[in-house]
């Protein structure tokens, strides 16, 4: 019985030995506990601020197909800035780009393709926190816009087109009647047409193509008659020109007369003073023809009057 309980005996001594030890040492048990210490370490977990783009802008036609992208640098206070990733129609474009300038500016490596694309940036700090740029859109168009001029008041069926410069040789000319000849024609819609007709005066005319392409301008004033070296020029949002090859106009309209307010007075005065003479003319015939009527009467009652007296000696 007694070899059975010899194991807890012991570990009943042991554990009286630890206790009568540690309540004899208080001040190694102190000690040990001052001299314990513990370190702990918090990450950056705030991201950096955000970039802010600034070219190509938002919703902006350029005519190069290889764009500046500028944007403005982040800033980090904990762990500063990393780099940067530019995106590209939702996909990664550029890694990697690293710049201590407030202005960064990023030139595209290679050639875009025609027509619309969308861009922001990603911003890194040191410890992975990142942020996002807005998205914005850019058009490129490099292909300048065409020019078909259709019509010219009473020449109908033109075909003068900047796309097929035969259709517009040297010494075409048209005429027309009218003071204030409309042209029609087709061209790059929201691309803007002028008109310039130059001699002794110049006029301008300016209008804009509309969405289905087509346009017309009728000019807002009288153009004088004379012969006029025409000139049409097109130019699109992302600032490409064409010129459509000069021709000539000649102007050969009817002299039309202006009824001013000033000329109507004057007529209607002198429709007054018609009236008025006739009136004082009519008048006047009746009296004279009062007048000798009672003549007549006088010098018959005269005549009779002689008569009877003559009779009555």
């Amino acid at each position: 019985m007694a070899k059975k309980n010899l194991p807890a005996i012991l570990a009943y001594f042991l554990i009286a030995w630890l206790l009568i030890n540690l309540i004899a040492s208080p001040n190694y048990a102190l000690t040990a506990t001052k001299t314990t210490q513990v370190n702990v370490s918090v990450g950056d977990l705030v991201p950096p601020t955000a970039p802010i783009l600034i070219a190509p802008e938002n919703g902006a036609y350029i005519n190069t197909n290889q764009p500046d992208f500028i944007f403005l640098a982040s800033t980090d206070d904990n762990s500063g800035i990393a780099k940067y990733q530019l995106f590209l129609n939702g996909q990664l474009y550029l890694d990697n780009i690293i710049s201590s300038l407030s202005t960064i500016t990023v030139t595209a490596p290679s050639e875009l393709n025609q027509g619309k694309h969308a861009w922001y940036v990603k911003a890194f700090d040191n410890t992975g926190n990142f942020s996002f740029s807005s998205t914005w859109d850019f058009t490129i168009d490099t292909e300048p816009p065409f020019i078909i001029i259709t019509e010219i008041e009473e020449t109908p069926n033109l075909n003068l087109s900047s796309i097929d410069l035969m259709t517009i040789p040297p010494g075409t000319t048209i005429i027309t009647h009218s003071h204030r000849p409309s042209f029609f024609g087709r061209g790059e819609p929201g691309a803007t047409i002028q008109i310039n007709l130059q001699d002794k005066k110049s006029y301008q005319f300016i209008t804009k193509v509309g969405k289905d392409g087509s346009f017309v301008i009728i000019p807002d004033q009288n153009i004088a008659n004379d012969t006029y070296e025409v000139t049409i020029i097109s130019f699109d949002k992302a600032g490409n020109t064409t010129l459509l090859p000069s021709f000539t106009l000649i102007v050969q309209a009817a002299p039309k007369f202006i009824f001013s307010l000033c000329w109507l007075i004057v007529l209607l005065l002198l429709i007054i003073i018609t009236i008025l003479s006739y009136l004082y003319y009519r008048e006047r015939k009746r009296n004279q023809k009062y007048i000798q009527t009672n003549r007549q009467r006088e010098k018959d009652y005269s005549w009779v009057y002689c008569r009877k007296t003559i009779y009555l000696t």
